[in-house]
């Protein structure tokens, strides 16, 4: 199967089982090898995407550690050095969306002693490259903590107290605020050597805040979607680039319906300046409609055994998109009685046969109306018969 669309949105939708998960891994291997830059998240529990290794496949899987694992890569690539190849410093719109306030807080618990400090300093001689680093972390925390000095009588045992270090995070540097600069500056090298740091007991935890309001709310209280969605846009944020293809699998997954429907809005403004594609596969009639009220430039597909069949039309009407897309129709529905009128007219006026009047008639009861909507089909089809002896 070869995809082959130039539009900016793409959305596939289709029952489940009808292959939807098996045909975005496939376009993930066709863009990859055209040259693209690809981000992959899968927001199902399991994800088809495959396994490459390279600068220019990236896939996101959720679990319970993926917001915390994504915030503190964003905030890596936020960093100095990796300026013009991250694109971090957007992720405080990010939090906009989700009504946060735009910083981080960042809690450390710390074990502040001197021997610590030089087990961590010696790794420097394994690897000359974070030396610099090294020292700047180490200088960084004398000048914020106290540091104990255990050298002297060091037997590596015994239980040592620990400190919490709190540090605000702002993505966005301020040279008159020096302070925000150095406590940034901290935060992204700890993140960066976190492994090192554990490993010679100098962290012992490092923990996320947000800001909503005047409240806390730690990363880890987050709702399943509120966690979802921020590690999906900060993932992406990481990794975007030019000439990016963005494909997100289920991207609906504990969202609610509001965030659906500005899903792919939300998605363009946060991107608004790079030169990508989205390729999305959905259940959700909201992120459809979503699409269709803010994009020309969209294209929608039905997926039925593996093959993608192109839909035509852009309807935003909820029931429209309900029976077009997804082939099912809300009970009490206004444009159920608009398509009884509409198939009664087309008969009236000659456009179909009488056959083609019952059939879709017939089709209408199969999209699953209530009791009474099924007594108005009935009625239909005796208005039908009607027209047949009147003509």
């Amino acid at each position: 199967m070869k995809f082959e669309s130039t539009s900016l949105v793409n959305i596939i939708t289709g029952n489940n089982g009808s292959g939807k998960s098996s045909i975005l891994a496939e376009i993930s291997k066709q863009e990859y090898v055209t040259g693209k830059n690809v981000i992959c998240l899968s927001n199902t529990s399991t994800n088809k995407f495959p396994k490459i290794k390279s600068h220019r496949f990236h896939v996101l899987n959720q679990s319970s550690n993926t917001l915390t694992k994504a915030l503190k890569k964003v905030v890596v690539s936020n960093s100095h050095d990796m300026i013009g190849s991250s694109h971090a410093h957007i992720f405080p719109r990010v939090l906009a969306y989700l009504d946060f306030n735009e910083q981080l807080t960042f809690k450390f618990t710390i074990f502040p002693y001197e021997s610590f400090i030089r087990k961590f300093q010696s790794e420097m001689y394994n690897n000359e490259l974070i030396g610099n680093d090294i020292d700047e972390i180490t200088n960084h925390l004398r000048n914020l903590i106290e540091i104990n000095d255990d050298t002297a009588n060091f037997t590596g045992h015994g239980v040592k107290g620990s400190y919490i270090l709190y540090l605000e995070y702002a993505f966005t540097y301020e040279s008159e605020k020096r302070i925000n600069t150095i406590h940034n500056r901290l935060i992204e090298l700890m993140l960066k050597h976190e492994r090192i740091l554990k490993k010679n007991h100098l962290i012992h935890d490092i923990e996320i805040t947000l800001g909503r309001g005047h409240g806390i709310i730690p990363s880890s209280h987050l709702s399943s979607g509120e966690a979802c969605y921020m590690a999906t846009l900060a993932f992406i944020l990481t990794y975007i680039s030019d000439n990016s293809v963005i494909i997100i699998d289920e991207p609906e997954n504990s969202l609610h319906p509001r965030w659906q429907k500005k899903y792919t809005s939300n998605l363009l403004d946060l991107l608004y300046y790079f030169d990508i594609r989205i390729i999305l596969a959905t259940h959700s009639p909201m992120i459809v409609i979503g699409a269709v009220e803010d994009h020309s430039g969209l294209s929608v597909f039905k997926s039925e055994n593996s093959t993608l069949y192109p839909l035509e039309g852009n309807e935003t009407n909820i029931d429209e998109v309900m029976v077009d897309v997804f082939g099912v129709l809300t009970s009490r529905s206004r444009y159920f009685s608009y398509k009884i009128n509409e198939i009664l007219n087309d008969y009236n006026n000659k456009k179909i046969d009488i056959n083609s009047a019952r059939d879709k008639l017939d089709k209408t009861k199969s999209l699953g109306p209530d009791e009474s909507q099924v007594k108005i089909i009935e009625a239909a089809n005796e208005i039908l018969n009607q027209m047949v002896k009147n003509a």
